[in-house]
């Protein structure tokens, strides 16, 4: 019997039908075994997600208090028993037949760095869905001063299974746990924001790279701002923004990045992140140790790699 190597991690808050729908997606197109981790961020909208249990072999956990995505993904996956994991969000159709032997053959052959798929568009029109394979994505490249990005649009075919990527992005991201855990993964983010850049920076640091997987596509349903389940807390929003770049930018970038968040900020905001900042100053200093033992590159390095993709 096949040994099961692969767990899903789908966190949610408020998306209703949304998540059978994924997991429905993703039983009708998988050919092996997987576990799913599903963490229910404190959904107050009245739907009943308990059956949800039913629909899953591993976990189903339930927040008393929002945590927001970056502390639930990161216990999803301290939880997961299996060598590798996949990410997704919660409102996600998976295109690919075999898509879970795939990325996990991919993860066997590059068991350092990180992955996300091909990511299409998952448009609803009335009651009915649709895929657009009009602009299919794989992964950013990133503004270091502001942490913002840039899709990057790729062929549907491809001559080769991955290709290197600055940044993930498209909510399906995969890898090993031992690599998850060797850079501490998604711990000292807060509530919401740049998971994606936190991850990818820290792995290109770390001297390995993140991949865009060619051979597997997920639609994805992109929302309005108003749409969006989580409204993120201004104050830890900046943090987190300002906690990536004291714990990963080297000096000089350090004053540029924060001198554009302090004009483009206002002095509230901008204090409470700073307060919050010191007052986590201590844990910070540690997670700055860490990395710079397991640093092999500069930021300036990714700049380089990262200006090929503008």
């Amino acid at each position: 019997m096949m040994d099961c190597k692969l767990t899903i991690i789908i966190t949610f808050k408020n998306e209703g039908e949304e998540v059978f729908k994924t997991i429905k997606s993703l039983k009708e197109k998988s050919l092996g075994k997987y576990k799913i981790i599903l963490i229910n961020d404190n959904s107050d909208d009245s739907f009943n997600y308990d059956y949800l249990q039913e629909e899953i072999d591993g976990l189903y956990i339930k927040h008393k208090i929002s945590k927001g995505p970056a502390v639930s993904r990161q216990e999803g996956i301290e939880l997961s028993v299996t060598k590798y994991f996949l990410l997704l969000d919660a409102h996600m159709r998976a295109e690919t037949i075999g898509w879970d032997l795939k990325i996990i053959d991919i993860i066997e052959k590059n068991p350092n760095g990180l992955f996300c798929c091909l990511t299409d568009k998952l448009i609803f029109n009335g009651n009915c869905e649709y895929i657009s394979s009009d602009s299919t994505a794989g992964g950013v490249s990133v503004d270091l001063m502001s942490l913002s990005y840039n899709w990057l649009m790729f062929e549907s075919k491809s001559n080769t299974t991955i290709s290197r990527i600055p940044c993930l992005m498209g909510a399906s991201y995969c890898g090993t746990k031992t690599y998850w855990e060797k850079i501490h993964g998604l711990i000292g983010l807060k509530s919401y924001g740049f998971e994606e850049q936190f991850l990818s920076l820290k792995t290109f640091l770390e001297g390995s790279n993140c991949y865009v997987i060619n051979t597997v596509k997920f639609a994805h349903k992109f929302k309005s701002t108003k749409d969006v389940r989580y409204k993120p807390d201004s104050n830890l929003y900046i943090y987190n923004k300002l906690y990536i770049i004291e714990l990963l930018y080297s000096l000089s970038f350090k004053i540029n990045a924060f001198k554009q968040f302090r004009r483009l900020v206002d002095n509230l905001t901008f204090a409470n992140a700073m307060e919050e900042l010191s007052v986590n100053r201590k844990f910070i200093a540690k997670e700055k140790d860490y990395i710079e033992k397991i640093r092999t590159k500069d930021i300036s390095d990714f700049v380089e790699f990262n200006n090929m993709f503008n």
